[in-house]
């Protein structure tokens, strides 16, 4: 069975097509003879009145040129269209296909740091370097949860290297969950956000277990009553051993909350906080232990208008 990197087997197909009949028109077309002026047809006469048929010989060169010059347009019109035999990954193939689905988390959790010192997404990205160096040849798409496909399908180990290493975490799945027809697909993530996955999806885990807190919800809520206060609710959830945890949030230059609580392993702590109408637009929020490490989330508010313009987490361990 043959499968084409570039396009559809349809779409394929009609290249060829298009690319053939184009090299063959060229070929029968007529050139347009030279008018040249002379001062009499007497001496031409003869020689237009003349009907001269091809020789054989001349017939068959037309015939091969004519073939070869069909044959170069379909060769370039597959050059573009990469067809590849199933025959070429059947090893690899039998599993999802001829192409390998390369997916990464995006959740904020793949910042957090491992023992090493490395981050998960870290992790993330050296296994997805390794998924697309041992692809033994097939062509390999690159994609994330947020951002949905980002490169290929490609056979190009330059171009997917290059795709990988300049992805970065985007904390949602606006992109939806990517699809490439006839792929393997290989999900690298760290299982901490929960997801529905197909038959055949083969998960590949970077999660290591980190003493840390974070906040775990940040949001506006408004105002029940016209003219009264919106506010905002702060989530911080402790994920290591009993500790001293603080959390702040300001709006613009002003510090709004500034609270220290003692926490044992496992408490969650939810704060609600007022928000007067005249105010900066913008909130953060942290939480932090010692020694310091901390996860920041940043949201825009506004009167009646309430959007998550940005959420970023820096030196969570």
């Amino acid at each position: 069975m043959i499968s084409f990197g570039a396009m559809t087997a349809w779409q394929a197909g009609l290249l060829v097509v298009a690319a053939a009949g184009a090299a063959v028109w060229l070929f029968l077309l007529k050139v347009r003879p030279p008018r040249v002026r002379v001062p009499s047809l007497l001496l031409w006469a003869r020689v237009l009145s003349e009907s001269r048929e091809a020789t054989l010989w001349e017939r068959i060169r037309r015939a091969v040129s004519l073939a070869l010059t069909a044959a170069i347009a379909v060769a370039l019109a597959l050059a573009v269209t990469r067809p590849s035999s199933s025959s070429r990954g059947a090893a690899a193939g039998r599993a999802g296909g001829d192409r390998l689905l390369i997916v990464l988390d995006s959740s904020w959790t793949m910042m957090a740091k491992t023992r090493s010192g490395e981050t998960r997404w870290d992790r993330a990205v050296a296994e997805a370097r390794r998924l697309a160096a041992s692809a033994a040849g097939r062509d390999v798409a690159v994609a994330t949860t947020a951002d949905g496909l980002v490169e290929g399908p490609s056979a190009d180990t330059a171009l997917l290297e290059t795709a990988i290493d300049r992805l970065t975490p985007g904390g949602g799945d606006a992109g939806g969950w990517p699809r490439v027809p006839g792929a393997d697909v290989h999900f690298v993530t760290d299982g901490a956000s929960a997801r529905v996955l197909e038959d055949g999806v083969r998960v590949h885990s970077v999660f290591e277990t980190a003493d840390n807190v974070g906040i775990t919800a940040f949001d506006v809520r408004p105002a029940l009553e016209p003219g009264g206060d919106d506010e905002a609710y702060l989530e911080a959830a402790n994920f290591g051993p009993a500790q001293q945890v603080r959390v702040t949030i300001r709006r613009g230059t002003s510090t709004i909350l500034d609270r220290q609580a003692d926490m044992s392993a496992g408490e969650t702590l939810r704060q609600i906080v007022r928000l007067p109408v005249n105010g900066a637009p913008e909130l953060h929020a942290r939480a932090n232990h010692r020694p310091a490490r901390q996860i920041e989330h940043e949201v825009r508010f506004q009167p009646c208008v309430h959007t998550v313009d940005q959420l970023r987490a820096g030196g969570l361990e």
